[in-house]
């Protein structure tokens, strides 16, 4: 017992106490009960157990054999009665000899038992102990799994969504692109219309002032003319009829030039 540290084996001894107290001295706690309570290792709590239980036996067994009152009155008595109550006293030791050597060998053979019962139940313990703790090394190796795969799940549609975002921007770019050669081209073909249309305007301008010139020498020509015929008729008047008659007979031409001569 000099291995167990004093610490420990009071600490066992006052919990083994306190459960005997708590039954009222009539059963014996158990190793498993002692175990629990003092927080101690099995086989540590065993051995001060079994020390524990020999002087609890050793407490309650007689320490002397008194002599009957009996005997002591015997004076009278023959020898003969005096050693067969000796005989009878010392039957009755030897026997409770036995009946003691034979609990303690039952209360030995209930401890073994115990301790072997301790140590199943403690084996039990370890076993689901040791059960739960790699159910919950599965269970988090199962979660740090789903959350591996629910990670490349995410990191999928996040890589796929900046593919599709970057093409969104690419089509965006040319599209922008795109509006800009198409506004600069209608720009440069309403700039072409409108030159072409200046240029139509000018054109107009300058068939308006022919049309117009073409109308003032229309009007001089047309005045030019009325004078030519009034001056005719004038010269036929002045001529008569005898005039118009020999006009006739002539060429145009050189009554012409006669008129003119004559006038």
């Amino acid at each position: 017992m000099s291995a167990i540290p004093s610490d420990i084996r009071e600490r066992i001894i006052a919990a083994a106490t306190t459960i005997y107290e708590d039954n009222r001295h009539e059963v014996f706690p158990t190793v498993d009960q002692v175990r629990r309570a003092a927080r101690a290792d099995m086989n540590t709590t065993s051995a001060v157990m079994r020390e524990w239980r020999r002087q609890q036996l050793a407490k309650a067994a007689p320490t002397a054999i008194q002599v009957p009152e009996a005997v002591s009155r015997a004076n009278s008595l023959a020898l003969a009665n005096l050693w067969q109550q000796a005989q009878e006293l010392a039957n009755e030791g030897l026997r409770a000899a036995q009946s003691a050597w034979d609990g303690e060998r039952d209360e030995l053979d209930s401890l073994r038992r115990e301790i072997s019962e301790a140590f199943e139940q403690q084996a039990k313990e370890l076993t689901q102990l040791r059960d739960e703790l790699e159910s919950t090394k599965k269970a988090h190796q199962l979660a740090l799994e789903l959350q591996g795969r629910d990670l490349q799940v995410v990191t999928s549609e996040r890589d796929k969504l900046r593919m599709e975002l970057a093409a969104l921007q690419v089509k965006y770019e040319a599209l922008e692109q795109s509006q800009q050669d198409q506004k600069k081209q209608a720009a440069t073909e309403v700039h072409r219309i409108a030159e072409r249309l200046t240029k139509i305007e000018a054109e107009r301008d300058e068939e308006r002032k022919g049309a117009s010139k073409a109308r003032e020498e229309t009007a001089r020509l047309s005045g030019q003319l009325a004078a030519h015929q009034e001056q005719m008729a004038v010269i036929v008047a002045r001529l008569g009829p005898s005039a118009v008659s020999a006009k006739g007979a002539k060429s145009p031409g050189s009554e012409g030039s006669d008129d003119v001569n004559e006038s």
